[in-house]
């Protein structure tokens, strides 16, 4: 999973208080390091210029991530290694098709289990002491065939946990089944709040942030974790905000508001959990269903399943569950909200896309009934370049790993304990994505088009067109890479075409204008990435975009 990517740098999101202390903090134990370990001596790797050696990089980076990765961008042109200090500890920026290949595809090598091990699961998972130390004492790794452990013979976990969301997140069968019920959900929810032939003026930010979200979380766990938690998506965003503080801030003593935020959002999973345990009958004939009214999404089912085999406390099923539903939305949300914007503004590009979802309509003979075939919209060109181009531009994280054993890149030999870092801003701004009269920092979906020529059976040939990425897994990777790639990946595409496809295909577009966010008011300018998540995750435009429509089916 690369969950861990988008809260290494969410520093920017904690409250001002936060900020000072920890600036504060951070520069009392650097300045001190520094003494004891000396001036370091700089050599192999081409270096990013820290002014005051330990302290200059590491303030900017955990304050400012967008300037960070402009440096970072600028060293980067003419390197593919390149190294800094996070504190005392030595960091390596990787970009380059080999580095790349060597991050991703040398899972016994390089990983990220520890990291989990001292963040996010004691953090996040709020788990003990002692069921850390089962997975710390698990050593095989999260791959099919097991690393070697020093004889150890114990219950692979790594692999286990990592199985569950691979097989029931990416297989058909169970994709099918998620995007069929988010597809239903969200359509039932659209034709509930907006009646045929009549006009509304909607906030992008709010339906994305309120219905979006709420018709994806009752996908995985169903409608009862609402009904027993009014306030559920309310929760989910105060959740969301704590992030950073609660994994990488200060200790609960010194802050004790983002404990006590994860404390509240686990306990209201805690309470879907419990009664779900007394409802479900583990023998029935829904122990084996894709989907189910108790635990929903059978992704779900299946993990509670495995901690509780496993002997894992309640606690720590409630943060494994309550983290899982966190991680699949935080990226999809601020994403949906950028593809939506580009379409309404662009009536031309609306227009395109419409004729591709047209295309992936049918109709119900004897009922009327319209419906849109979500796996024909997944194979739409334009529709997936817009989807790809979104993506390309607006999320922004550090793919982080630590080197488990050496490796070698450029020449160089990397040892155990140093951390890796691919930026993916810089990789998706290179120039490389530039064509002419588009450059790299523009929405364009034509740079995923390409045209082929097809022969109908009269003989009549057309220009056809085809969605590519151009083979640069090197220069985009907005779901990270390797074994910890993104489970939920392929449904999110999904969820977001599906998002897509129905709301072009149901309302006619009359207006759209960006305003402020604060008051509502037309905005002096369009919106642009929001800063402070930079180097953390998808970043949301900071405007939002209201828009006028009238449904027509």
């Amino acid at each position: 999973m690369e969950l861990l990517n988008s809260l290494v740098v969410r520093y920017h999101r904690a409250s001002g208080l936060d900020q000072v202390i920890a600036i504060l903090v951070t520069i009392a134990v650097l300045t001190a390091t520094s003494y004891v370990i000396g001036w370091a001596t700089w050599d192999g790797p081409a270096r990013l210029t820290d002014p005051i050696p330990f302290i200059s990089n590491t303030y900017q980076y955990m304050t400012n991530q967008k300037d960070f990765l402009v440096r970072v961008a600028q060293a980067m042109k003419h390197n593919t290694l390149v190294k800094f200090y996070l504190g005392p500890r030595p960091v390596y920026l990787v970009s380059g098709a080999q580095n790349m290949q060597t991050i991703f595809g040398s899972n016994r090598k390089i990983g990220n289990e520890d990291l989990f091990l001292r963040t996010v699961m004691p953090k996040l998972y709020s788990m003990p002491k002692h069921e850390l130390d089962r997975f710390a004492a698990d050593k095989t790794g999260r791959g099919k065939i097991p690393a070697p452990a020093n004889g150890y013979d114990g219950p692979r976990l790594w692999s286990t946990e990592h199985h569950i969301h691979n097989e029931y997140m990416s297989r058909s069968r169970f994709l099918n089944c998620l995007s069929q019920h988010y597809y239903r959900v969200f359509a039932k929810t659209l034709d509930e709040k907006y009646a045929i032939g009549a006009s509304h003026t909607v906030s992008l930010t709010e339906l994305c942030r309120n219905e979006m979200i709420e018709c994806a979380i009752k996908t995985f766990v169903g409608d009862r974790i609402f009904e027993l938690n009014p306030t559920f998506t309310d929760m989910y965003w105060k959740f969301d905000s704590i992030i950073f503080p609660l994994v990488l801030g200060l200790p609960a003593w010194m802050n004790p508001r983002p404990t006590n935020v994860r404390d509240q959002w686990n306990q209201m999973i805690r309470v879907y959990l419990d009664t779900g345990l007394e409802r479900f009958d583990w023998n029935g004939q829904d122990a084996d269903a894709d989907w189910e009214p108790v635990f929903g999404a059978r992704v779900c089912r299946e993990l509670v399943k495995w901690l509780r085999e496993s002997d894992f406390s309640t606690e720590t099923v409630a943060g494994f569950l309550g983290t899982f539903l966190w991680a699949q939305n935080s990226n999809s949300i601020p994403v949906a909200i950028w593809a939506l914007s580009y379409l309404v503004q662009d009536p031309d590009l609306f227009q395109e896309v419409r004729k591709e979802v047209r295309d992936a309509e049918t109709t119900d003979l004897s009922t009327g009934e319209r419906t849109i075939d979500v796996g024909k919209l997944i194979t739409a060109p334009l529709l997936q370049a817009v989807f790809s181009e979104t993506l390309r531009l607006h999320m922004s994280f550090n793919v982080l790993r630590e080197v488990k054993d050496s490796v070698s890149m450029d020449g160089h030999t990397l040892h155990k304990g140093v951390l890796l870092q691919a930026p993916m801003q810089v990789a998706h701004y290179d120039d490389l994505w530039a064509v002419d009269g588009h450059p790299a920092n523009e929405f364009w979906p034509g740079r995923h088009i390409k045209y082929k020529d097809e022969t109908d059976e009269t003989g009549s040939i057309s220009r056809v067109k085809t969605f590519s990425l151009g083979g640069r897994p090197s220069h985009y990777f907005p779901f990270g890479g390797g074994i910890s790639i993104c489970p939920g990946r392929q449904f999110a595409k999904h969820e977001m075409l599906a998002t897509l496809g129905l709301i072009i295909s149901k309302f006619d577009l009359e207006s759209a204008e960006w305003t402020n966010l604060d008051d509502g008011s037309t905005s002096d300018r369009p919106g642009v990435n929001d800063q402070r998540f930079a180097g953390g995750g998808a970043m949301p435009p900071d405007r939002d975009m209201k828009v006028r429509w009238k449904r027509i089916w």
